[in-house]
């Protein structure tokens, strides 16, 4: 089961006009303020992992969204930035390792579309020894810059990731059309999902129309699994 994924689901694409007062929604309008994320989190009675997740819904929506583009763009919202700095997030993790807190900004940071930073805080874990999340978010980051071959360096870096298993079922439980079905299932192997052949699967979406919302559903499938597992690492 992917919490987050299923969490954010159970929102509409604008939870900002939802009738129901849940916590998610709550915490959106702080974010929206720019307010703090424990005077929010205390609040509400919230988890560091609800603050995280009301950020990943910013960026990837809820039920029915395509998620980020497949490029890189600027960032919607600007200010949320601060949101999910080192400083914040070391306040809500405080137990964590400092390489896990940058690959889980490297995650949030891409998702929001700040790649310049989500590049930098995946290198950064890199350095510190930190391979495998840190170079997952670093392959998508060079996938939406395009850059497709060093996305492909990293994602060899990466290797058979846990997550790509997962990423796997959720995209087959998406209720495709017969044409996208066709396309979408030579990438869904017996380990999951093909990376080296979702970024070709990505360059070409670049190229036809039709292939564009099954790509964007697809990643954003890949993010918000990807997102759980590296939250998995603080908590």
């Amino acid at each position: 089961m992917n919490r987050l994924l299923d969490q954010l689901n159970c929102l509409p694409v604008d939870a900002n006009v939802a009738a129901d007062a849940s916590t998610i929604v709550g915490l959106l309008k702080a974010v929206d303020g720019g307010g703090s994320a424990i005077e929010a989190i205390d609040a509400r009675g919230a988890t560091p992992r609800d603050w995280i997740a009301a950020l990943a819904y910013k960026g990837a929506g809820g039920s029915g969204s395509l998620g980020p583009e497949l490029t890189r763009s600027s960032p919607a919202k600007p200010r949320f930035r601060s949101a999910a700095d080192e400083q914040t997030l070391q306040k809500l993790f405080p137990r964590a390792e400092r390489q896990n807190l940058l690959c889980l900004q490297a995650g949030v940071y891409q998702i929001l579309d700040f790649w310049d930073e989500s590049h930098v805080a995946a290198q950064e874990a890199d350095d510190m020894g930190e391979s495998q999340f840190s170079s997952y978010w670093h392959a998508i980051a060079h996938r939406r810059e395009p850059d497709p071959s060093n996305a492909r360096y990293w994602f060899r870096r990466v290797g058979r990731h846990g997550v790509l298993k997962s990423v796997s079922e959720s995209v087959m439980k998406v209720d495709w059309a017969d044409a996208d079905r066709r396309e979408i299932e030579p990438l869904l192997g017996r380990d999951g999902l093909d990376p080296f052949g979702f970024v070709d699967f990505c360059s070409r979406a670049a190229r036809s129309k039709a292939l564009e919302n099954p790509a964007r559903i697809i990643q954003r499938i890949e993010m918000l699994v990807l997102l759980e597992a590296t939250l998995a690492l603080l908590e």
